[in-house]
């Protein structure tokens, strides 16, 4: 009877260890299902990021050649505006010569030509200022043009 009690101890024993395994493995088994879920999850969330990443470096990249582009505008309008402001100085004072010459008398045909020649060279450059600046203000005008378009 001892050896009966003592083999129905261990069979107990035995199947007890078997129950609690095969508990550890279905557990295992839905551990590995919220993984995997959770791996794809985290696989979807990559996507995403890798997706959101690429768009705001697109924006960065065509930001940063609009800065650009208004920086040539901009250099280009300031190299405009210097002529002007060179080719009225010259003017001034080709026009305060003519002056001078004229309040001494009769002007010099040479200094008649060199003011009319500083004249013409400064409506030039105020041309090209004006041409600089419709420039520069159409290249703001158009991607807003575009926008709405």
């Amino acid at each position: 009877m001892n050896d009966l009690k003592s083999l129905e101890y261990r069979i107990n024993t035995a199947l007890d260890r078997i129950r609690s395994h095969v508990g550890e493995q279905a557990g295992q088994s839905d551990l590995r299902a919220q993984l995997a879920t959770q791996q794809a999850a985290n696989a979807d969330l990559e996507d995403r990021v890798a997706a959101l990443k690429a768009r705001q470096d697109d924006k960065i990249a065509k930001l940063e050649a609009e800065v650009a582009a208004h920086a040539d505008r901009m250099t280009e309008l300031d190299g405009a505006l210097q002529r002007l402001r060179a080719a009225n100085a010259d003017l001034r004072e080709e026009a305060d010569a003519l002056r001078q010459a004229a309040m001494e008398g009769v002007p010099d045909a040479a200094d008649i030509n060199r003011a009319l020649i500083a004249e013409v060279e400064a409506l030039q450059a105020d041309r090209a200022a004006e041409a600089a600046e419709v420039a520069a203000l159409l290249g703001e005008l158009k991607p807003a043009l575009q926008q709405e378009g």
